[in-house]
């Protein structure tokens, strides 16, 4: 569906895109880092994954990615050298900045965490806005803290 988006043009006119699904983090190969699109009734020669590489190469014009899965911004390089994978290549297809996560994070908790950031971004605040008002309200609400503070925003 992505793949199909990018090559109509379509997926360059989306303003915010919200990936929930599973991280996959390579530390050998950066570029094989991916997320997890689906792996039941794929369409045939498709496997699955969306990898920083063809991530890379996608046509965004995004002011926000987020991406709530274990690990999708993780340093992926060997030598900590830095922005690799995810939020590297996220970078290179044009967005302007993402959300993503250091290290696994739970579902229940990941999902009551992004119910609210989406609602304070709705409400008009801006992204750094909304994740500042969004930490404090799940500490108050006792969310995990790989949570709170797992999430983090790549990007100006």
């Amino acid at each position: 569906m992505v793949q199909q988006l990018a090559d109509s043009g379509e997926l360059a006119s989306y303003r915010l895109l919200h990936f929930t699904t599973h991280g996959f983090l390579s530390d050998d190969e950066p570029a094989l880092s991916a997320i997890v699109l689906k792996q039941v009734n794929r369409e045939p020669g498709t496997d699955g994954y969306l990898t920083a590489a063809e991530i890379a190469t996608l046509d965004l014009h995004s002011d926000l990615v987020v991406v709530s899965a274990c690990d999708s911004g993780a340093n992926a390089s060997p030598g900590g050298g830095g922005a690799t994978g995810l939020s590297m290549a996220l970078f290179q297809a044009g967005t302007v900045s993402s959300i993503l996560s250091l290290w696994p994070i739970e579902d229940e908790d990941s999902r009551r965490f992004m119910e609210h950031f989406h609602a304070d971004l709705a409400a008009g605040a801006d992204t750094a806005e909304a994740l500042r008002r969004t930490r404090v309200w799940a500490r108050a609400q006792k969310l995990s803290r790989h949570v709170v503070q797992g999430l983090v925003r790549w990007g100006p």
